[in-house]
């Protein structure tokens, strides 16, 4: 994906400051599968995925988001730490990941949306109503104008895209339903963080809305899964000042947001950087971690 000149800088600069002092990596995905297609660049593929897993075995120490959280609260944090995290709650975290984190003994947090149970989140139905034909970049632009709609205005958006659509690809991604949800917290490599109750955009609503989707979050994936939901992260990595405060607020130890960056002793335990390795294959894979990691 093409960065603006300025973004581009920072990152080098930070890949720069991450090589004089030690950092844990804390690493996003979203789904691990092999899409038909994919507008919007949200999977990694299982055979890169797993080249992921191999290449972090060399490259560092894999650990738990709690153990790392851990470490940089008491400023001993290694110098190559690895954190794995997912976003959203795909029902291919259940069937193709946690099989290979379980095959290479790595841990993971998964962020779930706790309103999405089974269903379709409205960007990926986006995605499957943008033709082939469309230009590049048209669907990531119709997902910005769309994010920022109330849920009414954007469904009826999508409904007259549909609607105007000459032809419909059927749904390809779901998420969790409550049965899958419960087996995956079942197993000891997996933390179930929350992810709000509905993925909007923090920072754009009222206080009491924040407070309601990160509170309700926690509430009714503790009680469906039956174990303590410490971790969170913001959808869209949106933050500002008030947010973090409200989700510090909200029960949770921990807060990851999208900001490309190790975390370095001192950091904002609730406004943790994520670094995001899309569908890189192997060799890319570990080129680009261990720029970061100084390996």
């Amino acid at each position: 994906m093409h960065l603006p000149g300025n973004i581009r800088i920072l990152r080098t600069l930070r890949r720069l400051r991450g090589r004089l002092r030690p950092g844990i990596a804390i690493l996003g995905y979203h789904r691990v599968c092999e899409p038909s297609r994919d507008p919007l660049e949200l999977s990694t593929s299982p055979a890169n995925f797993e080249a992921h897993l191999q290449a972090t075995t060399r490259l560092g120490e894999p650990m738990r988001l709690a153990d790392a959280a851990s470490a940089i609260a008491t400023g001993r944090v290694p110098r190559r730490g690895i954190v794995f995290t997912f976003d959203d709650g795909y029902a291919d975290n259940l069937h193709t990941v946690l099989p290979l984190l379980e095959r290479y003994r790595i841990p993971a947090t998964m962020f779930v949306t706790s309103g999405e149970r089974g269903g379709e989140f409205w960007w990926d139905r986006l995605a499957r109503l943008v033709a082939p034909r469309d230009r590049p970049g048209r669907a990531g632009e119709l997902a910005t104008e769309l994010e920022r709609l109330q849920p009414d205005e954007r469904n009826a958006r999508l409904d007259a895209l549909e609607q105007a659509a000459t032809s419909v690809r059927e749904p390809e991604y779901r998420t969790l339903t409550v049965a899958e949800l419960q087996r995956l917290a079942a197993s000891p490599w997996i933390e179930i963080g929350a992810h709000t109750e509905s993925h909007r955009r923090l920072p754009a609503l009222p206080e009491n809305v924040q407070e309601e989707e990160t509170r309700r979050s926690r509430e009714s994936l503790e009680r469906l899964i039956g174990k303590p939901v410490t971790s969170f992260a913001y959808p869209h990595g949106a933050i500002n000042e008030r947010t973090i405060d409200i989700v510090a607020g909200s029960g949770f130890r921990t807060a990851c947001c999208s900001r490309s960056e190790v975390a370095a002793n001192g950091a904002r335990l609730h406004a943790l950087p994520r670094l995001w390795p899309g569908d890189r294959d192997g060799p890319q894979f570990e080129r680009w971690l261990g720029g970061w990691l100084h390996a």
